[in-house]
């Protein structure tokens, strides 16, 4: 489950510092404080998400 935390965690902060990060650069009004939170709330919620998913297959499996 460790793995599959790290894994989404990574995956997360990609995904949503992609869309943050373009934001920051392209649009006025996106603040530093906004991208920081979003980007780790992002790459948490897809962490848990990851292992949501490995602990749902260990159950059905």
């Amino acid at each position: 489950m460790f793995q599959a935390f790290i894994a989404g965690l990574v995956l997360g902060a990609m995904a949503y510092g992609t869309y943050e990060f373009t934001n920051f650069a392209t649009l006025k009004g996106w603040r530093r404080r906004m991208v920081a939170i979003d980007l780790s709330w992002g790459a948490l919620l897809t962490a848990l998400s990851a292992v949501g998913g490995v602990w749902i297959h260990s159950i059905v499996t």
